[in-house]
Order: structure tokens, then C-alpha cells, then sequence
């Protein structure tokens, strides 16, 4: 990590999906211009071009630093972005695996109709008085596939809008 101050150059606020996005330049003390992005639900605090600032942080390999808090000289305050709390998280989280999983039983008991028009669907899913899942009736093949679409809901849901 790095230590850098300089002037604020160039300040641009955008909207990008459910983030505020917050870029600027800085004009090191050394005459290096330095990209910077600030990344978060919100933004919080004030900074314009021509303020004197102080961050730490590393570059990442484009060589944009992406610090959390920065310190405006200027004003005598901080900026800084907030991402969403860790309750929050943790909710979305369990919702998107009970709905994974939802869509994956949806998904075998669709498939289970079709393959045994005999059978009730839900008496498919009844453990037999033996304990064997071999003699329940559920089809290994469907059985696969729901697992196969409850992990990609999964996927969909909670693990790819946070890959950056």
C-alpha cells in the first residue's frame, strides 16, 4: 500500500447498477497523475477538483486505486463509500438458497410428471418405510437436473452481481 496527496482533478459521479460510482484524478505531489475509483451503495462526504487529498491504498492492475476512505485536506473531513451491512447480506443469501432450492424441486417434480404419469409427484418425495433412496421412485437423471438448476439460480442470484 501506498500513501499518496495531491489535488483533486476531474470529479465524475455516476450510477452503476445499485452503486454510486465516484471517479476522479489526482495530481500527486510527485506530478503523477493517478486514476481513482470509489465504489459503494453511497457516497458519503464532499470532494471537488482543486481540493488537497491524502488517501492509502494499492493499485489494482490497471493501475486505478480503488481506496475506501480518503481524506480531503481541504475541508477537514473524510470521504468514504458504505456497502451493505452484513444482516443484509446474510438475508439475501438465505433467500436466494431457499429459492435455489425451490426452483430445483419445482424442477424435478416437472420432470417426474412427465417421466411417470402414474405416480403422484409429491408422493415421490416420501422416504420408504426400508430407508432406501434407490426404492422411493426418484429418478437419479431429474434428480441430477434439479440440483443442476438449483445451483444455477444460485449462480444467477448471489454469486455473479457481486463478481467484479
Amino acid at each position: 500500500m501506498a500513501k499518496i496527496s495531491g489535488t483533486v482533478q476531474r470529479v465524475q459521479t455516476n450510477q452503476e447498477d445499485k452503486n454510486v460510482v465516484l471517479r476522479f484524478k489526482i495530481r500527486s505531489d510527485a506530478g503523477e497523475l493517478i486514476p481513482v475509483e470509489m465504489r459503494g451503495r453511497r457516497v458519503c462526504g464532499l470532494l471537488e477538483a482543486g481540493d488537497q487529498v491524502i488517501m492509502n491504498c494499492g493499485r489494482d492492475r490497471y493501475g486505478v486505486m480503488h481506496p475506501r476512505v480518503i481524506t480531503n485536506l481541504t475541508t477537514r473531513s473524510s470521504v468514504r463509500t458504505r456497502s451493505p451491512g452484513f444482516f443484509s447480506t446474510v438475508i439475501k443469501f438465505l433467500f436466494s438458497i431457499g429459492f435455489s432450492i425451490a426452483t430445483g424441486v419445482l424442477t424435478h417434480l416437472i420432470i417426474s410428471s412427465f417421466t411417470k404419469s402414474s405416480k403422484s409427484p409429491v408422493s415421490e418425495y416420501s422416504m420408504p418405510r426400508s430407508g432406501n433412496l434407490a426404492n422411493s421412485g426418484m429418478e437419479p437423471v431429474g434428480l441430477i437436473l434439479a440440483v443442476a438448476v438449483a445451483l444455477l439460480v444460485f449462480y444467477l442470484i448471489f454469486i455473479r452481481p457481486r463478481r467484479r
